[in-house]
């Protein structure tokens, strides 16, 4: 015969603290994940922000765009996406089937459903946390490879400026022949959509914006260019 004793006082205590956190953890989770969207938008802000500090991205385009290099730049932000779906799922009401008014089931219901929140919120931290070190990781591998010389040929150019935009000209440390809209002669370094690159004699490169240009003076035929306007 099996005796049945009656819980201690202590024991029953332990009882009812865990059945008030069971019933807290729902709702705990829930206010948990709904803050993770301002957290993300603030983590993305400083990413791109340090992007563009360590010179790694020109507007919204980043500079180092060979493949697979580039990869490095979006493992952080595949983290935080995983992590966004982990956050979404713990958002997921939970709807199970049970006899109606079973204190039983219900709780058995809300036991499955803290487990479930529980194992996607998990899952979503650690997806954020390595999202995380992933940005240090790329933002350091980013800079290595743009420390690296390049191996795009540069060629000699030369440009006439717009009379409307010489003005942003003198903003920067690039001479104009006296009397002319004609820059010196430069360093073309890499051409995009929206901007010449060009390196000046104290080692820097500075982008010149292409709505800038009336005319590209390619010095090794000696053909000019009109610029795209």
């Amino acid at each position: 015969m099996v005796r049945v004793r009656d819980a201690t006082k202590d024991e029953e205590d332990w009882i009812q603290h865990d059945i008030a956190k069971q019933k807290e953890l729902g709702a705990y989770y829930v206010s948990q994940a709904e803050k993770y969207q301002s957290i993300w938008t603030a983590v993305y802000g400083i990413y791109t922000g340090l992007l563009l500090l360590f010179g790694l991205m020109n507007g919204q385009v980043l500079k180092i765009i060979t493949w697979p290099e580039v990869l490095w730049f979006l493992l952080p932000i595949a983290g935080w996406i995983i992590g966004i779906a982990c956050f979404f799922l713990v958002l997921q009401p939970s709807i199970i089937k049970m006899p109606p008014n079973s204190p039983s089931a219900i709780r058995k219901g809300l036991y499955e459903s803290n487990v479930k929140k529980a194992r996607f919120y998990s899952i979503g931290l650690l997806a954020f946390g390595i999202g995380v070190m992933l940005m240090v990781v790329s933002l350091g591998i980013g800079a290595y490879y743009a420390s690296l010389p390049s191996d795009t040929v540069t060629e000699d150019v030369q440009f006439i400026i717009r009379d409307d935009s010489v003005q942003y000209i003198t903003q920067i440390p690039i001479d104009l022949i006296p009397g002319t809209n004609k820059t010196v002669v430069v360093s073309l370094r890499n051409i995009t959509e929206t901007s010449y690159s060009i390196g000046l004699g104290n080692g820097d490169t500075v982008d010149l914006d292409k709505t800038w240009i009336q005319t590209v003076i390619w010095k090794t035929g000696e053909t000019p260019h009109d610029s795209p306007a």
